[in-house]
């Protein structure tokens, strides 16, 4: 009975009246690189990549320390078979993050998920995918975010992205991000 009194009472502390409460639209424009770490035979074919990734949603300030945001990401990247002409992953992305502000409103750290279609175009690649083979694709990450000036957010995101095709293909992706949160 006491531990449901100690959660209910950090519920509550975490919940914010309608004064505190803020939304803010986002944006972040992400290149890095994406390097592969899934099965065997897709670490084998293929190599590390840059990758431009576009996410825009919504944040929502629970109070100055918790927030929540929405999220569509959309992820361009060639990818770089061993021995072959490059080939194009395009990834479309819906998720959320779990937010955690530093004080001061300096910046805030973030957990997200996101759920969606990895689309693989591998004409000349050497694994065995058909051409234009799209899946199921998942992508959990981390992240730090700062702000620069009223408006605007820099950071860095590390995130695990995982292509459900034949093979695995699972990378670890560092993107460096600015944005805005209007």
């Amino acid at each position: 009975m006491r531990r449901l009194a100690i959660v209910a009472g950090l519920i509550a502390l975490s919940i914010s009246t309608a004064a505190e409460a803020r939304g803010r639209f986002l944006f972040d424009a992400a290149p890095g690189i994406t390097v592969p770490i899934g099965d065997g035979s897709w670490r084998g074919a293929t190599g590390p990549s840059f990758k431009m990734s576009l996410r825009f949603g919504g944040e929502f300030w629970l109070n100055r320390v918790i927030g929540i945001a929405g999220e569509g990401d959309l992820d361009l990247e060639p990818v770089m078979y061993s021995g072959a002409d490059p080939g194009a992953r395009v990834r479309g992305l819906v998720g959320f993050r779990l937010l955690i502000g530093f004080p001061r409103h300096v910046g805030a750290f973030f957990l997200r998920n996101a759920i969606g279609v990895d689309y693989l175009a591998s004409d000349t690649g050497p694994l065995a995918l058909r051409s234009g083979e799209a899946a199921l694709a998942v992508e959990p990450g981390l992240g730090l975010q700062f702000h620069f000036v009223r408006r605007g957010v820099v950071g860095f995101a590390v995130d695990f992205p995982i292509g459900f095709f034949q093979v695995l293909a699972a990378d670890v992706q560092l993107l460096g991000f600015i944005g805005a949160r209007i």
